[in-house]
């Protein structure tokens, strides 16, 4: 992701690079022409195959909130245009940050405050129940990580491992060396 300056304005689009090998030049990065727009996309998670990404974008009109989780598949042509991915995980809060596990089955993400100007977030996790025929994935209920991960503080940037037990967070409530510090905790 990276943040550009449009008219005084900070504007945030997503960006690829690739290259052919491990051991070649990484190429230049290229803007994601069907997903980038006049608004704020950020944070993604791509899936373990490639093929779906899960990012965050920000007062788009079809928002439940200020910032809601969106989704894309990647075709022979490149990324599609992004999906509100809806209810239950985008609510009238602000949900942004997503991370997707690797076996595939479930979205961490955060949810904040539906007040724009306060975004104490919670970590939260839904699970894919199935896709629909556009093949966008759906989701099961949106359950919270508890009081073992989240505090009445900000809890944020979370990350799971791909043995699906060690999740890694920032937090600045729980006690630690500065105002936001990294956690970990296995399940």
């Amino acid at each position: 992701m990276i943040a550009r300056i449009n008219n005084n304005q900070t504007q945030e689009d997503l960006y690829v690079m690739t290259r052919e090998t491990p051991e070649s030049p990484w190429r230049p990065m290229q803007p994601i022409y069907n997903i980038n727009t006049d608004f704020n996309e950020g944070t993604q998670a791509i899936s373990p195959d490639g093929r779906w990404m899960f990012y965050t974008a920000c007062g788009y009109k079809d928002s439940k909130g200020s910032c809601d989780i969106y989704f894309s598949q990647r075709t022979g042509r490149g990324w599609t245009k992004g999906v509100n991915i809806g209810a239950p995980v985008n609510t009238a809060a602000w949900e942004s940050q997503p991370c997707f596990s690797a076996d595939g089955k479930t979205l961490f993400f955060v949810r904040g405050s539906a007040r724009a100007a306060y975004r104490s977030g919670d970590i939260m996790k839904a699970r894919v129940t199935g896709v629909n025929a556009q093949g966008v994935p759906l989701f099961g209920d949106v359950e919270s990580l508890g009081d073992s991960i989240n505090t009445s503080g900000d809890e944020s940037h979370p990350f799971i491992h791909h043995d699906g037990k060690t999740l890694f967070f920032s937090s600045d409530t729980w006690p630690g060396i500065g105002g936001r510090d990294i956690f970990m905790s296995k399940m």
